[in-house]
């Protein structure tokens, strides 16, 4: 199920983070046992654009996201640009 959703992500800076930018649906982080249904909703229509991302361990991540799509420059991340997981519709163009 897709949920219609829109978020934009443009103009800002991120610099020296953990994770500049995760998207993400559907984790368990083992802390508790997930005693309810997860939603079906995935995160959807995403768009990540002219942001300085760099200098990150990771610059973006994506786990269970729907049409993200990504028109960027992500420079210098120590272990990954882009990390994804289960990911549909994903458009990526480096400038």
């Amino acid at each position: 199920m897709r949920c219609e959703t829109f978020v934009r992500i443009a103009r800002s800076k991120f610099i020296q983070n953990k994770k500049a930018i995760r998207i993400a649906a559907h984790l368990n982080h083992d802390v508790m046992k997930l005693d309810r249904e997860l939603s079906p909703i995935a995160p959807s229509k995403h768009i990540i654009q002219n942001n300085e991302i760099r200098n990150n361990v990771i610059g973006i991540e994506l786990k269970n996201a729907i049409d993200t799509q990504m028109n960027q420059k992500i420079l210098d991340n120590l272990v990954a640009n882009v990390t994804k997981n289960n990911v549909q519709d994903m458009s990526l163009i480096f400038k």
